[in-house]
């Protein structure tokens, strides 16, 4: 009885996790904050993109340049169907003044558009009301108090991932929304909401595609129903707006597009070099060349591409602890695909709840897991101390929160295995103990 815990110190064992995780990435976004004003300003540039670009968030307004007639693919549109029909009365809004518009696909005088008033307030508002969303979905699962809610905010939109995905003006931010509806929807008894979490998980996936992995928890729960309804949502959502866009020459050539494009980022072609990409691949090319002076060979590099999808479904199936199901539907979300920037260290929003509210809600904690808490926490930290390997080609070099981000997600992914190789040799233990 000496050592057992009163509820108090249970609540405060509870609170310690998330003021942990907010004194560890304080900190060092406070150091780095006070490094790059120091020096003027200048480390800051590790944090943007540094290859040849134009205009205010230039992917998002390239977005509503290809839906504005609504015939993105024939240029080198990459986005599903379904983002240009949406985003096309957008186009129209902004669009007032034709002469500025160029009808040329893949050319760049409408980055002129990106500096006028209404384009401005176009995507900044637009930022604003999807960040303000997805803070308050993952603080309300997380179970932070409004004081909470601020500071989580703060540090999040200090995270290299959020600064850099502001900067190229990518909508990865939308996609992670929607699959936090979904996320919550799982939970809930309601019906309703559970429909909703249906749908949000399938335009989740017709924004980004990769998000589609996130329905393997239908399928663990074994809510083949739910999972069958989830497809069909998906498969509508995906293919019908392609009768918008030219319909099946337009899907012929959508898939052309994603191969180019992937060929452009394994080969380099562009000229973009190995910065800002976190993907697993792209660490072991990067570091190869930075050894060697030559590419990997793209067979190892997608075998181990493979490999951590593999064990990251293993993980989701086999671990028996919600939030680690997530992170490693995340981590495979991030790793796995050939050009994973670093803004889709986004997504890191959705494990990070799901811990706390794990630490808040359950009754047992566990030590280790202060393990993952310091990995988030340096997910989540500045580290603006310009770059490393200068000797890689390209235009981006591989800055230190690229490399710090990157690293602090393999060992994540690390842990998760050990994790759940300990948990089925435990439940293959039990039966033995039994007998």
């Amino acid at each position: 009885m000496l050592n057992q815990k009163k509820p108090a110190d249970k609540a405060k064992d509870k609170d310690m996790y998330f003021s942990l995780f907010c004194f560890l990435t304080g900190l060092f976004t406070f150091i780095g904050l006070l490094y790059v004003l120091v020096k003027s300003g200048k480390p800051a540039l590790s944090l943007v993109w540094n290859a040849p670009t134009g205009g205010v968030c230039p992917d998002f307004f390239e977005t509503l340049k290809d839906a504005k007639y609504l015939r993105p693919y024939e240029g080198r549109a990459v986005y599903p169907a379904l983002v240009y029909v949406l985003s096309a009365p957008l186009a129209n809004l902004l669009m007032g003044n034709e002469s500025l518009w160029d009808q040329t696909p893949f050319t760049y005088k409408w980055l002129e558009l990106t500096y006028t008033q209404t384009g401005l307030i176009l995507v900044f508002g637009f930022y604003i009301f999807v960040t303000l969303a997805l803070v308050e979905f993952v603080c309300h699962r997380g179970k932070l108090s409004s004081v909470e809610k601020i500071l989580f905010a703060f540090l999040f939109i200090c995270s290299p991932a959020f600064i850099f995905m502001i900067d190229r003006g990518n909508i990865v931010i939308l996609s992670a929304l929607f699959i936090a509806i979904y996320l919550q929807s799982l939970l809930s008894e309601n019906h309703i909401n559970r429909e909703i979490g249906l749908i949000a998980l399938a335009f989740a996936a017709c924004f980004k595609i990769y998000p589609a992995i996130f329905g393997l928890l239908l399928l663990v729960d074994k809510r083949y129903k739910d999972a069958g309804k989830a497809i069909l949502y998906g498969v509508v959502l995906f293919f019908l707006p392609f009768a918008l866009t030219g319909g099946i020459a337009s899907f012929k050539s959508f898939l052309r597009n994603i191969f180019l494009l992937s060929q452009d980022y394994a080969l380099n072609q562009r000229g973009f070099g190995f910065g800002y990409k976190i993907n697993v691949s792209n660490m072991i090319d990067a570091s190869w060349y930075w050894l060697f002076g030559n590419h990997a060979n793209s067979f190892v590099l997608h075998g181990v591409a493979g490999f951590v999808l593999m064990i990251s479904i293993c993980i989701a199936i086999w671990n028996k602890t919600w939030w680690k199901k997530i992170l490693a539907l995340t981590c495979a979300m991030i790793l796995v695909p050939d050009f994973s920037y670093i803004y889709t260290g986004v997504y890191l929003v959705l494990p990070v709840s799901e811990f706390m509210h794990d630490k808040r809600e359950m009754e047992a904690t566990h030590g280790e897991d202060i393990l993952y808490l310091v990995l988030f926490s340096l997910e989540f930290a500045m580290f603006p101390y310009g770059c490393i390997m200068g000797r890689l080609p390209g235009d981006n070099k591989m800055s230190w929160s690229t490399i710090v981000l990157a690293c602090s997600l393999v060992l994540s992914f690390c842990l998760l295995a050990r994790d759940t190789i300990i948990d089925i040799a435990i439940q293959m233990k039990k039966p033995q103990e039994e007998l």
